[in-house]
């Protein structure tokens, strides 16, 4: 098939478009990955980049210049921005589109999160054009249900890990204590980062890391965490990392005993997992539904203080348990969320939502 994946830098989580386009481009797809951003090199696939910080109007009359040169058989569009562009230009040449969310709007305004103020009414206008709608992450159905798009035209999708790149052999990273825990996710007051810094009071010889990129907003939450974990006495074993590069991440996870993710986070579980580290969840989570509970890692009531604590000694005074949740979560990771498993569901549909439009 012909695939066009339209991905905008300013919406789509690039890592995992790349992941899937890879796992396409080995099922013998020919994939070709629009996106706005800086150029790179793609391994098996092409990547057309579009104008930097053009806007949608612009974006539209690229993606139709293109697809009147090559068209594709179908397009997939990655979030919301790239999904009104897709549609748009999709038209002319009567394409069926599938959408992704890999967040959306109500989700992340009930979060305290500023959206974009016409975000939600183009999200309703694109789940009910689009062919198909996936679910991905921290995308709840009921969202997208409730925007009105079919039952039939919507189904879950599991995020993708490079397993080539996140293993459980490979360098790590040196420690400055005995334990380490990693934490992943954005910067904001609403992270649930202070439980956990309240948590690492009561466990002690133990270090956390804190990943987080540089979004808007992020010095003055390390400045407020970092006189939170001052007041709590923990100040010396926090690091709030906000300058990690994409390559340096598998060796920092493989340096962890554990991945904590708080209920507002969820970036870095299934690289976690791919290591063989185990997590911990707040069962109100994304990550609660990709760690099995008893098995890759364990599932706590969100802020439960005295069991988070528990938890954390629990496991980090038994290295043959945290092995045995390691093993797992990396054979899970490889046999649910790689690129290859994910590429081949994903081909599935494609060939689906093309037969319809045929038919």
């Amino acid at each position: 098939m012909r695939i066009a994946v339209v991905a905008l830098d300013t919406t789509g989580p690039l890592a995992q478009v790349t992941a899937l386009a890879r796992g396409l481009t080995r099922l013998a797809h020919k994939v070709v990955v629009y996106r706005t951003g800086p150029a790179r090199t793609p391994v098996g696939y092409r990547t057309v980049h579009l104008t930097p910080q053009a806007d949608l109007a612009e974006c539209v009359r690229e993606l139709e210049e293109h697809w009147s040169d090559e068209r594709p058989d179908v397009v997939h569009a990655h979030d919301w921005t790239a999904g009104v562009a897709s549609l748009l230009a999709a038209r002319r040449f009567d394409l069926p589109v599938v959408q992704s969310f890999h967040d959306v709007g109500g989700r992340l305004r009930r979060s305290g999160v500023p959206v974009h103020p016409r975000r939600e009414a183009l999200e309703r206008l694109i789940v009910r054009q689009a062919a198909h709608v996936l679910a991905h992450g921290r995308v709840d159905l009921a969202d997208l249900l409730r925007m009105g798009v079919p039952r039939s035209r919507v189904s879950p999708m599991p995020d993708i890990v490079d397993v080539d790149r996140f293993t459980p052999d490979g360098p790590s990273d040196a420690r400055r204590m005995p334990h380490r825990l990693i934490s992943v996710g954005r910067l904001r007051p609403t992270s649930g980062l202070d439980e956990v810094i309240d948590a690492l009071s009561a466990v002690p010889d133990t270090e956390l890391v804190v990943v987080a990129g540089r979004a808007p907003g992020a010095g003055a939450e390390v400045g407020r965490l970092a006189t939170f974990a001052h007041r709590h006495g923990v100040r010396a074993r926090v690091r709030l990392a906000t300058d990690v590069p994409a390559q340096a991440l598998p060796r920092l996870l493989r340096s962890a005993d554990l991945l904590v993710s708080t209920p507002a986070s969820g970036p870095g579980v299934l690289e976690a997992m791919a290591c063989g580290v185990p997590v911990v969840a707040a069962a109100a989570s994304s990550a609660a539904a990709l760690v099995v509970d008893g098995v890759t890692g364990v599932v706590v009531p969100p802020a439960d203080r005295p069991t988070l604590v528990r938890t954390l000694r629990r496991l980090l005074g038994s290295p043959a348990l945290r092995d045995a949740y390691g093993t797992a979560g990396a054979d899970r990771a490889r046999t649910c969320y790689s690129p290859g498993c994910v590429a081949e569901k994903t081909a599935r549909l494609y060939k689906s939502v093309t037969a319809r439009k045929s038919s």
